[in-house]
């Protein structure tokens, strides 16, 4: 085998983030021609995802958008009543999700047996004030003895207790 020609071979860090976050989904975007390994097909990437929630999270697929684009694009669902599962990560409003990429394809000063984990964050921001979010249950009055109270008077001392649930 005679060589006759030589190329030169970049690698590239990849940019990593998080996009279009409601409270029931967040687009995760990932740009990396180094992962576009076949350009005559939709190539795939893993990546974590956790929440404040969930710190163990989920393991997520995303899919290249077009052939040959180097650009990945997956979706998380959102769940604040079911646990964390398949593409669907358990997390409340107000609190922060964060995806991690795994890059080892990476540009000087690293060398082949190197690895970056790249991460974005995002807030899951809520439409509804915390308290109107709030549910009671069980509400009880009690005595200085853990005894419910049914009538309390004037002068009596009292604990509300409650069962909070943050919906």
């Amino acid at each position: 085998v005679v060589l006759s020609e030589s190329v030169n071979i970049e690698w590239n860090e990849g940019v990593f983030r998080i996009v279009d976050v409601t409270e029931n989904s967040a687009k995760v975007n990932l740009f990396d021609m180094d992962m576009n390994l076949n350009p005559e097909s939709i190539d795939t990437v893993d990546i974590d995802v956790f929440s404040d929630n969930d710190s163990a999270g989920i393991s997520l697929e995303i899919a290249e958008t077009t052939e040959n684009s180097g650009v990945f694009e997956g979706l998380v669902s959102i769940t604040k009543n079911d646990q964390s599962s398949g593409n669907r990560l358990y997390a409340l409003p107000d609190s922060k999700i964060t995806a991690k990429y795994s890059d080892r394809t990476l540009p000087n000063p690293y060398n082949t047996n190197d690895d970056l984990d790249i991460f974005a964050s995002e807030i899951i921001f809520s439409d509804d004030p915390t308290t109107d979010r709030l549910t009671l249950e069980e509400l009880q009055i009690l005595g200085q003895t853990g005894d419910i109270i049914e009538d309390l008077r004037v002068g009596q001392t009292g604990m509300i207790f409650s069962k909070v649930k943050n919906t």
